[in-house]
């Protein structure tokens, strides 16, 4: 009779790890409340087919990652400050962590969003992130992509 009744912590007095082998339940105690799977990190991108040019390019891979939900982001910028990054065409970008088996789409972005031009797509495929044509040889100084998939 006791069920629901107890805080664990409090806003000031909280713990600091708490270990569970049995699993931790958000929202409720059925099966779909169950978190089974938590993980993020980085990850490290390389073209692999296609090109992206730019002056001193920088990729910053990162990814969340719960049950079988994936959600990765890819950051391009120059760490020069210049301003010419641009896919002409498309590019394949190896690296992904995890093979996908299920994607959406999503859209690539540049700081200059207001330049629709500019921006461009992307898709997961197994363990490869696809990109369309983006950016600008004058005026495109970063690119972001964040698209969720599913693993196996």
């Amino acid at each position: 009779n006791r069920d629901g009744n107890y805080d664990l912590g409090a806003s000031d007095s909280r713990f600091k790890d708490l270990y569970l082998s049995g699993g931790v339940y958000l929202g409720g105690t059925g099966a779909a409340n169950k978190l089974e799977d938590y993980e993020e990190g980085t990850w490290t991108a390389s073209v692999s087919a296609g090109a992206i040019s730019g002056t001193d390019l920088r990729f910053q891979g990162s990814y969340t990652k719960v049950g079988r939900q994936v959600f990765i982001s890819l950051y391009i910028d120059s760490t020069s400050g210049a301003t010419d990054i641009q896919i002409s065409s498309y590019a394949s970008i190896a690296g992904i962590p995890f093979t996908i088996a299920k994607t959406g789409t999503s859209t690539i972005i540049t700081e200059d969003i207001d330049v629709y031009a500019r921006q461009g797509f992307a898709g997961l495929s197994g363990t490869t992130l696809a990109i369309s044509a983006a950016g600008s040889s004058s005026g495109t100084s970063s690119l972001s992509i964040g698209i969720v998939g599913t693993t196996a």
